[in-house]
C-alpha cells in the first residue's frame, strides 16, 4: 500500500473522508483505485469524492491514462461512466 498521508501521523479511520480533486493526481490506475478503496475503508459515515470531469487546458502531453499540463503536473480528467465505475467497491 502507498503513502497516503506526508506526515508521520498513522492513518485511522474517521467520521468523514475527503478525497477532493485527489484521484486526479494520481498517475498509476492501481493506485488510484487502492486511494479510494482505503478511504472507502476509513471512512466511518461519509466518503466525499470531488474529481475534475473536463478537461480544459491548453498545453498538455499525453502520460498513461491522462495528461501531463505545461507546470509539469499528472491530471486525469473523469468522464462520468468512469467516476460512476470506480464506486463499485466491494
Amino acid at each position: 500500500m502507498g503513502s497516503f498521508s506526508s506526515s508521520n501521523n498513522p492513518i485511522v479511520p474517521a467520521d468523514i473522508v475527503n478525497l477532493g480533486f485527489v484521484l486526479n493526481v494520481i498517475e498509476d490506475p492501481n493506485e488510484r483505485n487502492e486511494t479510494l478503496r482505503v478511504a472507502f475503508n476509513l471512512a466511518r459515515k461519509l466518503l466525499i469524492v470531488s474529481v475534475r470531469v473536463e478537461h480544459g487546458l491548453d498545453s498538455t502531453a499525453e502520460f498513461n491514462d491522462g495528461i501531463i499540463t505545461s507546470k509539469g503536473t499528472f491530471r486525469r480528467f473523469m468522464r462520468k461512466p468512469t467516476s460512476r465505475n470506480m464506486s463499485n467497491l466491494s
